[in-house]
């Protein structure tokens, strides 16, 4: 039998107790980094959302020289639809509605399928729950109503139904 010197087992402890360490420490980074790539995520999420509201507020209806702000232009608009389809496809008021519709949509997809931590994922559910609520709701019906009755806008018509459904998921 060979005898083995004390100083060799003592090397094999501290070599096993660093593997050890270091697993222990690449498990608390790897925590670490997931939590900091959900802030990213959220803050990311978070900042889309206020261009959404900022876009919101900006958006407006021109018809000859009048300007109209959304809760004018959606019952202008309903007009122009009623009177003339294709001229209301062609407003870029439709256009724009559309554009912030389904950023809006998709911004609600990726949430839900973000990493973000469920109390920012709850917080961003209600901040999205009540702008549509306060926002777009009455809006957005009337809209793809009109579009289902003309048969016109397949897209624009989509586009609201899709967000229709985003804020079903969001509200279970």
């Amino acid at each position: 039998m060979v005898a083995v010197p004390t100083y060799t087992i003592l090397i094999y402890k501290s070599f096993f107790a660093q593997i050890e360490a270091n697993k222990i420490q690449r498990e608390s980074l790897t925590k670490q980094l997931a939590i900091t790539q959900a802030q990213q995520d959220f803050n990311i999420l978070m900042d889309i959302f206020k261009q959404i509201k900022k876009d919101y507020d900006s958006l407006f209806f021109t018809t000859g020289n009048r300007e109209y702000k959304v809760k004018l232009a959606v019952a202008r608009s309903k007009r122009v639809f009623k009177d003339d389809p294709d001229k209301a496809k062609k407003q870029s008021f439709m256009n724009d509605f559309r554009y912030l519709v389904r950023v809006f949509s998709l911004l609600i997809e990726k949430m839900l399928a973000s990493n973000v931590s469920k109390q920012d994922k709850d917080l961003m559910t209600n901040l999205f729950l009540l702008f549509y609520a306060t926002k777009l709701e009455l809006y957005v019906g009337n809209l793809a109503k009109i579009c289902a009755e003309k048969k016109i806008a397949v897209a624009f018509k989509n586009a609201m139904n899709k967000l229709i459904d985003n804020i079903g998921v969001l509200k279970k």
